[in-house]
């Protein structure tokens, strides 16, 4: 990704569109964690989870959730130091470093959510932090399209196209 010593503006676009995909992955993984764990449902309720490894199906996925959280936060963290390396935007570096923080307590809280079984004040917190992170990683890639649509040609009429109102206007310092 990196050809010289300095990292390009082309890598930072290469690594902000990987991330949404990730961060799509990460969110479907703690769903699937979700499923075939022992929470929701009311006593003597009959819930389908998933079963594709008997006992070891709870572990198997916790492991995959953690991998993909673990590669979610390495390439938020990459990014970060790009964008700080290249000096973007203060948005857009004020956006990754939240994101980056509450990547960091999803991981504290999930390692602690693993070596107490689940406690169900820790299972809020850790769905209280990703949802924090969803709307970071979210917050990180409006901030940088918007800068991207202000200094190529033609992208400010495509998204007019796509934005509600029509008006493709960028963003006010008050709406940053």
């Amino acid at each position: 990704m990196c050809t010289g010593s300095i990292p390009t503006s082309s890598d930072c676009s290469q690594l902000q569109s990987i991330m949404p995909l990730n961060a799509k992955v990460w969110v479907d993984g703690a769903t699937k964690q979700s499923k075939c764990g022992n929470a929701g449902g009311s006593p003597g309720q009959k819930i389908n989870r998933l079963d594709f490894d008997g006992r070891g199906t709870m572990d198997f996925v916790i492991h995959r959730h953690a991998e993909i959280a673990l590669f979610f936060s390495l390439a938020a963290v990459a990014l970060w130091w790009l964008a700080r390396r290249r000096d973007a935007a203060p948005v857009v570096q004020r956006s990754l470093t939240v994101l980056c923080v509450l990547l960091a307590l999803q991981g504290v809280v999930g390692l602690d959510q693993y070596y107490t079984h689940l406690p169900t004040e820790l299972v809020w917190v850790h769905v209280g932090l990703a949802c924090g992170a969803w709307l970071a990683a979210i917050w990180a890639a409006c901030a940088a399209a918007a800068r991207v649509s202000r200094r190529v040609p033609g992208a400010r009429a495509r998204v007019a196209k796509l934005s509600p109102s029509g008006s493709g206007a960028p963003l006010s310092a008050a709406e940053r």
